[in-house]
């Protein structure tokens, strides 16, 4: 019998009993579980000085009326979908302004641009500056080419600044808008919470003491009181 089961361990016959099978599975699933939620592919930094990657296509649409006061200049207004390199998507408005067309200038400028950038982690918002071809490429697209530098942020994102550039194409009066975007944010401190200047409304008395009346003259009966409060 001894010689059976020293064969049979050597065979590598024995394995655990049925009934602890299922059991073991079950583990084997929760930990391999664990570990995919564990290391997340594509993990964005949160740190002060870490460095946040905006790397993606970008698609969209767009307008010439947009929400800038450029006068008698052509107001662009795009909204578009970035998708991320590293994975996840935000979503991309743009808006500036642009001066008319003149066909003996190769790329008209931007002026007064301001950009946002929002996704699940926060927003990034900034400036805008860059050129638009006056002429019209391939598919009747005009060449864009934009760099974006963020000044402020929210949630996650507060208080990253960087350069990001955009470059690709903006269909006939601004109606599309493909291309990719590159470049990264440093995470830096959050602005200050200035101090409230509110008066306080419970806890404590406030208020200029009232003098009391003048002491009455000899003889007279004292009268009683005290200092009051106002306020």
């Amino acid at each position: 019998m001894r010689r059976r089961a020293g064969a049979a361990v050597r065979a590598g016959r024995f394995a655990a009993p049925r009934a602890v099978r299922p059991w073991l599975v079950a583990v084997a699933c929760l930990l391999l579980a664990t570990a995919a939620v564990a290391v997340p592919s594509g993990a964005t930094p949160r740190a002060v000085g870490d460095e946040v990657a905006f790397d993606g296509t970008v698609s969209g649409t767009g307008t010439f009326d947009g929400d800038q006061d450029c006068g008698l200049d052509v107001d662009v207004t795009q909204d578009a979908t970035l998708t991320l390199a590293a994975g996840g998507e935000a979503q991309l408005h743009l808006a500036y302004c642009l001066a008319p067309f003149d066909p003996a200038v190769a790329l008209t400028p931007t002026y007064d641009g301001t950009f946002t950038i929002a996704g699940d982690a926060g927003t990034v918002s900034g400036t805008l500056v860059g050129t638009v071809a006056a002429a019209a490429g391939p598919g009747a697209t005009f060449a864009t080419h934009l760099v974006l530098t963020a000044s402020s942020g929210t949630g996650d994102l507060a208080g990253a600044t960087g350069e990001l550039t955009f470059d690709g194409a903006a269909g006939f009066g601004a109606s599309t808008l493909e291309g990719t975007l590159a470049g990264s944010l440093t995470i830096g401190e959050p602005p200050a919470t200035a101090p409230s200047t509110a008066p306080p409304t419970s806890g404590t008395l406030v208020g200029a003491v009232v003098p009391s009346s003048p002491p009455p003259p000899p003889g007279a009966a004292p009268v009683s009181g005290t200092p009051a409060f106002t306020g």
